[in-house]
């Protein structure tokens, strides 16, 4: 599995071009990845601050990934197991494994 190359960018979009409606992930193109409407969330300022929250991670992924993928080779030995042993679980899951 092949994700879209970051760097992504969380935007706040509106509908009508009054209010706030969602928060939108786009590529480095300008193309956008995702939708988190903020209908979907708990209502009120919470609820936007969880969708902003949200769409600031998924910004974050393909970079964090990329981070995790040159921690790894660096976590051998038997001192670092576990934390190898869960990179490697982290990164499968990211990838689609």
């Amino acid at each position: 599995m092949k994700h879209t190359a970051g760097p992504w960018i969380a935007k706040a979009m509106s509908r009508n071009g009054y209010l706030e409606s969602a928060r939108v992930i786009f590529d480095a193109a300008g193309n956008e990845i995702c939708r988190i409407d903020y209908e979907a969330m708990p209502t009120g300022s919470e609820g936007i601050k969880k969708s902003d929250e949200n769409g600031a991670l998924l910004a974050a992924a393909p970079e964090l990934l990329d981070a995790l993928k040159e921690l790894a080779p660096l976590l051998d030995g038997a001192k670092f197991d576990g934390y190898r042993q869960h990179v490697s679980c982290i990164i499968a899951k990211a990838e689609g494994k």
